[in-house]
């Protein structure tokens, strides 16, 4: 059997403007950062799937081309498999399949979609079919959220499988739009809390609540989805009802706005690195005060980056443990250096490309010679 091997990756992500908005049905300026999973798959001649995830030292083995039962929540390895097979595509080969990273778990730079974006790629590789940066996100989307039946949207896929800066605006049905912004200039530093978030207990939250608030709205004002609801709306009928929850919803409408005024600055380049710091520090007091998703420890993160030398600085991730990111046009090294200094992991990412093959080996056993070719591309444009 030839040697046939390749390796993929997909990045993780930060949302810069939008957090807590896409499973609301509203939009959000997420980035891909250099900080990637990597999957490497050699073709093996046996009827099966040998799968290595170094980061966590676990492995795991499966059949070819069968449905596989999920034996507890979140089996990522295996939903990708399902999905992949669900849509009409089949592995016509062994492979050992090896998955390492550089991306912190469950610290609000989308790890976990970093994973299944990069797993599902390396299988729509192995096809030889042609298939979008939106193929991609959405299938991927399906094995990590509809697949378990999550409250969490697709803004992580996309951002995973595009790369770059986007901005994601929902539809009524998917797939959303999706716009490619000009690169931001300037640096964000990372500064990881050490505490792993709870994820779907925030997103639960957050959603039953603004979708509570939502109902009892309904029943004084028509409209089909929040992106037509104001700000101004809310608070007339709130002077006459009593209205559940509304503080979640004004704030998901605050970030909503937000999202969109520095949508149309980055998409123009009218903007200053001053209006980005600016925005991000709104954005993050309503997180803290309105949707109550910070903690002590991202508290003391963002004061000392503020402190020093950053313009801005908000969580990233849904909250309640995990990263912030802090923005400044310069000297990021003083930002990592105090956060470090202070007893938390911290370093600088920059914007990357989406999902992409990083190396394609064959070897022929005719001459015995190796080729290896490097292929650093961009996924396919949207369509």
């Amino acid at each position: 059997m030839e040697r046939y091997e390749f390796m993929v990756s997909a990045p993780g992500r930060i949302t810069i403007f939008g957090e807590h908005q896409d499973y609301l049905g509203l939009p959000i300026i997420p980035a891909a950062i250099n900080r990637r999973i990597y999957v490497k798959g050699t073709k093996i001649d046996r009827t099966e799937l040998q799968i290595y995830l170094w980061d966590i030292g676990i492995k795991i083995f499966l059949p070819l081309n069968k449905i596989l039962p999920y034996e507890k929540p979140r089996e990522y390895i295996k939903s990708v498999l399902n999905v992949f097979y669900k849509h009409g595509y089949k592995l016509d080969t062994g492979y050992k399949i090896e998955i390492y990273g550089m991306i912190p778990i469950a610290s609000g730079l989308s790890s976990s979609s970093a994973l299944v974006t990069a797993f599902m790629k390396f299988l729509l590789e192995t096809t030889g079919e042609s298939f979008s940066a939106m193929d991609l996100a959405m299938m991927a989307y399906e094995a990590e959220v509809l697949e378990f039946k999550e409250p969490g949207g697709f803004q992580d896929h996309i951002a995973s499988s595009f790369g770059g800066v986007v901005y994601i605006e929902p539809q009524l049905q998917l797939p959303p739009k999706v716009t490619r912004l000009p690169k931001i200039e300037g640096y964000f530093v990372i500064g990881n809390s050490g505490v792993q978030k709870p994820t779907l207990q925030i997103l639960s939250r957050i959603k039953n609540d603004v979708n509570l608030a939502v109902r009892e709205i309904r029943k004084h004002i028509s409209f089909n989805t929040l992106m037509e609801l104001s700000i101004s709306d809310i608070e007339s009928i709130s002077k006459e009802k009593e209205i559940p929850k509304i503080d979640q919803l004004t704030a998901a409408l605050e970030i909503r706005d937000i999202t969109l005024r520095m949508k149309e600055l980055i998409k123009s380049k009218k903007y200053t690195p001053e209006d980005i710091g600016e925005n991000l520090n709104t954005h993050q007091q309503i997180l803290r005060d309105k949707l109550k998703v910070s903690t002590p420890e991202l508290d003391k993160m963002i004061e000392i980056s503020l402190k020093n030398g950053a313009l801005g600085a908000k969580i990233v991730g849904a909250g309640g443990g995990g990263c912030i990111m802090a923005y400044t046009i310069k000297d990021p090294e003083a930002i990592e250096l105090a956060l470090k200094d202070s007893g938390f992991d911290a370093f600088t990412v920059s914007i990357d490309e989406g999902a992409r093959v990083e190396k394609h080996i064959i070897d022929d056993n005719d001459n015995n010679e190796l080729s290896s070719v490097c292929l650093l591309y961009t996924s396919p444009s949207p369509r």
